[in-house]
């Protein structure tokens, strides 16, 4: 079994435009990317642009009301 190495292009590539991270990270050896809350986005760009960059989408989540990386007190 291999491991596809996966970039988290909310926290990385935070200098380019959105649609262009897919690319920057397909460049970098990437074969996948993820990203927390949908929300925000334009899902058919979004779709696009990683269809375009030939990069796979293997995830996307998050909550605007729990961290994901928080504790409960």
């Amino acid at each position: 079994m291999s491991l596809t190495k996966c970039a988290c292009i909310d926290t990385l590539y935070t200098e380019l435009p959105w649609l262009e991270r897919f690319q920057a990270a397909k460049a970098d050896g990437f074969g996948a990317v993820e990203f927390w809350d949908w929300r925000s986005r334009d899902l058919a760009a979004t779709k696009e642009a990683a269809a375009q960059a030939d990069i796979v989408i293997s995830g996307f989540n998050g909550d605007a009301d729990y961290s994901l990386v928080g504790s409960t007190p």
